[in-house]
């Protein structure tokens, strides 16, 4: 829909405290050497923090969290040991091959990042010295405050070591039937940490140039840092308004009767009080529409969307915040699929779904989606090696839509001719988007034979 359908790189079954957004936030250098950290320092700062989280949480710790000062290597090699289940399970149609490329890779970027990391199976932190002073180094932090730094890190830490003593959170992650539900828990472990932190750096008077996620850092990062970090920030949101309404027992509560969306996440009062419920499994619904849809033998994956991928998505295809927030908040669920063929020409099939509260906010994804193709036919227009050319624009009467939308178009960027066939329709309260890539002999009527698919599966399973 928005260029944006990819093979999904999903979070590893850990918990991160990972500086992402000090791009545009400089802080001023003393030039002094970073301290070291020791393994006496670890031990403070876990035996200052236990009774401040306990005070703050109103949990006590039933056994105290251990924790081994570690490098990079040990790192990598925990992250690719832990990741390949979770890959596993969410990359059902891939191969083995594909899957270990996939967690090295990413197990290689976060191995140069994550400052602190707790390990649900070893119940332990790992703290990496090594990424705690780089970060320090590139974003200059004083080196005044760099106990401080990594006190805050510990105590997020142990406040996913608490909620695990008594939520069990690897049974809650294996309870997840999908991504989504999958990122609107974490949202919630997430947020609950920062949320701890920040109540436990007020009261210490530690500055907010040092806390990861203060509201003064948040609110000089630019939207792409704040997207990258929203199970954080949002995590952070919910659980303060859970709070602010309901009191510290409302986490437990939370825990024990976890979000399944994001958008429950992004809006509380879906949490506690849902408007609408949602009958259709759009998950479900597109594996059955995309059976046979493939012309030849491509790798192929479905998963579950939501109202953070659809606020990320707009975001960063140049929609405005508020005007994402006004439609993301109304998204219920979705899905996508994507079917891949990587040659030298790169072939893929895109789909995504999703289904509103409102036939109205579906209306106002329409319209945002053709913002965005305006843009981006200005930007090819002021681009000196980009052509864009718009072959066909169609729009066409179908039974079960209130709307459908065909354009095909091809691009031209240096030497490279991208052709491209995009459908989009709406359906009552479901926007659906089709994408074709340099798929040669592909037809309109192949497109509204995948539209129609997707009104008789919705009718069948509503």
């Amino acid at each position: 829909m928005f260029h944006s359908m990819r093979i999904y790189r999903l979070c590893l079954l850990i918990f991160t405290i990972v500086f992402l957004f000090m791009g545009s936030h400089a802080f001023a250098s003393d030039q002094k050497a970073v301290p070291t950290l020791s393994e006496a320092d670890i031990i403070s700062m876990i035996e200052k923090a236990e009774p401040l989280i306990e005070e703050v949480t109103g949990r006590k710790f039933k056994k105290r969290m251990k924790h081994e000062i570690v490098e990079r290597a040990k790192l990598y090699d925990t992250l690719r040991k832990s990741g390949s289940s979770l890959y596993k399970k969410n990359l059902k149609n891939f191969d083995g091959e594909t899957i270990t490329r996939q967690v090295e890779t990413e197990a290689s970027i976060s191995s140069q990042n994550i400052l602190g990391l707790y390990l649900l199976r070893e119940k332990a932190l790992f703290v990496t010295p090594s990424n705690i002073v780089s970060e320090m180094e590139s974003f200059q932090v004083k080196s005044e405050y760099y106990h401080d730094f990594v006190f805050l890190v510990v105590v997020h830490e142990m406040v996913h070591t608490l909620d695990d003593q008594y939520f069990n959170l690897a049974k809650l992650y294996r309870a997840t039937k999908n991504t989504e539900e999958y990122k609107a828990i974490n949202s919630l472990i997430e947020g609950n940490a920062v949320y701890v932190s920040e109540i436990i750096a007020d009261r210490l008077n530690i500055p907010e140039s040092t806390r990861t996620f203060s509201k003064k850092i948040t609110s000089e990062m630019s939207e792409a840092q704040k997207i990258n970090s929203q199970l954080y920030l949002k995590g952070y949101e919910f659980v303060e308004a859970l709070i602010n309404k309901n009191g510290k027992s409302a986490v437990e509560a939370a825990f024990k009767n976890p979000p399944v969306s994001t958008v429950q996440i992004l809006n509380h009062e879906e949490y506690l009080n849902p408007v609408k419920k949602v009958n259709v499994d759009y998950v479900k619904l597109l594996e059955n529409v995309t059976k046979d849809i493939t012309p030849e033998p491509m790798k192929t994956q479905t998963m579950a969307l939501g109202a953070m991928d659809l606020n990320k998505s707009l975001i960063s295809n140049g929609i405005t915040k508020d005007e994402a927030g006004i439609i993301t908040k109304d998204c219920l669920t979705g899905s996508g699929y994507q079917a891949v063929k990587q040659v030298a020409k790169p072939r893929s099939i895109s789909i995504e779904i999703y289904n509103f509260r409102k036939n109205d906010s579906a209306s106002k994804l329409k319209e945002a989606n053709l913002k965005i193709q305006e843009s981006i036919v200005k930007q090819a227009k002021a681009s000196l090696n980009t052509r864009l050319n718009i072959i066909k624009e169609e729009v066409i009467k179908l039974d079960g839509y209130d709307h459908v939308l065909l354009r095909e178009s091809e691009m031209k960027k240096a030497k490279a001719i991208t052709k491209s066939t995009e459908v989009t329709g709406l359906m009552g309260c479901n926007y659906i988007s089709l994408r074709y890539e340099n798929m040669e002999g592909v037809t309109r009527g192949d497109a509204m034979k995948i539209l129609n698919l997707i009104y008789s599966e919705y009718m069948k399973l509503n």
